[in-house]
C-alpha cells in the first residue's frame, strides 16, 4: 500500500479528516473501534467535533490499539499527509450539503468510502454500481453496519490492484471544476429562459 515514510505505521488501511458531529457514525461506536482494532488495516482519524464523541475515541485510543490513530484537532499541516499516504478515505455524512474533503481525497489518488447524500451523492459514483465509472464506494443508511459493508466491499476492490488503480484514476481525473459546472449552470438558465419565454 502506499503511505508517505511519516505515515506508514498509521496510514495503511484508511483516513477521515473532518469534523466530528452528530452527522458521523461508524467508527465512534466502541464495537466498529474493536473490529477495525483486529482487522489487518489502519485506521488514521484527523479531526474535532462534539465532546461526547470525542470522549469515546480518547477513551478507545487510551487503549492503545497499534493500528489505530486518532488525532484530535485541527492540523492543516497533516491533513495532507494522512490523504496521500492513504488508500481510502471515510465520510459517513448523515447530510453533506457540498463536501470538499472526498474531492480532496480524490484528487490525491485516495479513494472515498461516502453515505449516498447531498454533495456526496453528487461527486462519488459507486464502483459497485457503476464498475467502469465508479470512483469510490457509496452506501445508503445511515448506520455502522451499512458503513462497514461498503468499507468490506472497498477492502475487497482493493485485492484487484489493476482494477484500483483504475478506480484511483478516474477520481484523480475528475473535472469538478467552476469551468465545467458553470457551463452546465449556463445551459440550465438558458432552457429556463426559453421555457420562459414560451
Amino acid at each position: 500500500m502506499r503511505a508517505s515514510s511519516l505515515l506508514r505505521q498509521l496510514a495503511k488501511g484508511g483516513c477521515a479528516a473532518r469534523r466530528l458531529s452528530w452527522v458521523t457514525p461508524g467508527f465512534s461506536q466502541s464495537r466498529r473501534c474493536k473490529t477495525t482494532a483486529s482487522a489487518k488495516l489502519q485506521f488514521v482519524l484527523l479531526g474535532t467535533g462534539n465532546a461526547c464523541y470525542l470522549e469515546r475515541l480518547n477513551s478507545f485510543r487510551s487503549k492503545g490499539a497499534a493500528n489505530i490513530s486518532i488525532n484530535l484537532g485541527f492540523n492543516d499541516p497533516l491533513a495532507p499527509k494522512i490523504y496521500a499516504g492513504s488508500d481510502l478515505f471515510l465520510m459517513p455524512s448523515r447530510f453533506e450539503p457540498c463536501g470538499l474533503s472526498q474531492l480532496i481525497a480524490m484528487r490525491y489518488g485516495t479513494v472515498p468510502v461516502v453515505r449516498h447524500t447531498g454533495g456526496l451523492r453528487d461527486t462519488v459514483v459507486d464502483v459497485t454500481r457503476h464498475p467502469r465509472e465508479g470512483t469510490g464506494f457509496t452506501f445508503e443508511d445511515f448506520t455502522a453496519d451499512a458503513c462497514w459493508e461498503a468499507i468490506e466491499r472497498a477492502l475487497a476492490g482493493y485485492r484487484d490492484r489493476e482494477s484500483w488503480r483504475r478506480i484511483m484514476r478516474r477520481g484523480m481525473h475528475r473535472d469538478v471544476s467552476w469551468h465545467n459546472a458553470a457551463g452546465r449552470y449556463e445551459t440550465l438558465y438558458r432552457m429556463a429562459a426559453d421555457t420562459r419565454r414560451g
